[in-house]
């Protein structure tokens, strides 16, 4: 019994010295580079489809979205800096609707699918059918120099 509170009360320890020791290097790594990640906006009904989504046929941006579907996007800007760093976030659907695919507003930024978090990395579809989902926004490092800033919009499709 003595021995599972020690071996607790230790994890607990080295759990809380490993997430201080994370967060100074992170603000260290970090400090040139900045990035944001707006508040979601849900897209429904009879409201311009705002890309082309995967899988999805007869689908234009631009046209409605099909009946039963929503569009949640998340405006992602992203300054580089000397280090690369990259923003996660959670693809959440509106309640009772499930993802279907992901897609992104340009070519220079894209969606990666990592997990429920985004310290769980997973196969690639995994996330269809899931209320919500974990991502981390890449961009494509080439042509983007220091100082630089990019933007775009990652989108989840849900149904």
């Amino acid at each position: 019994m003595l021995t599972n509170i020690l071996r607790t009360g230790i994890a607990a320890a080295a759990a809380a010295a490993l997430l201080a020791g994370g967060a100074a290097i992170a603000q260290n790594a970090t400090d040139d580079t900045s990035m944001s990640v707006s508040d979601r906006v849900v897209i429904t009904g009879q409201d311009p489809n705002p890309v082309d989504f995967p899988g999805l046929r007869g689908d234009k941006p631009g046209q409605p979205l099909p009946k039963g579907y929503a569009a949640v996007g998340y405006r992602v800007t992203y300054t580089r800096g000397a280090v690369k760093a990259l923003p996660s976030l959670v693809v959440r659907c509106p309640a009772g609707k499930r993802l279907v695919t992901m897609a992104a507003s340009n070519g220079r930024i894209a969606p990666q699918v990592v997990g429920l978090t985004p310290f769980v990395r997973r196969r690639a579809f995994e996330y269809q059918g899931s209320p919500s989902w974990g991502v981390v926004v890449d961009f494509n490092l080439r042509g983007v120099t220091k100082g630089q800033t990019i933007s775009g919009t990652v989108y989840g499709l849900c149904r």
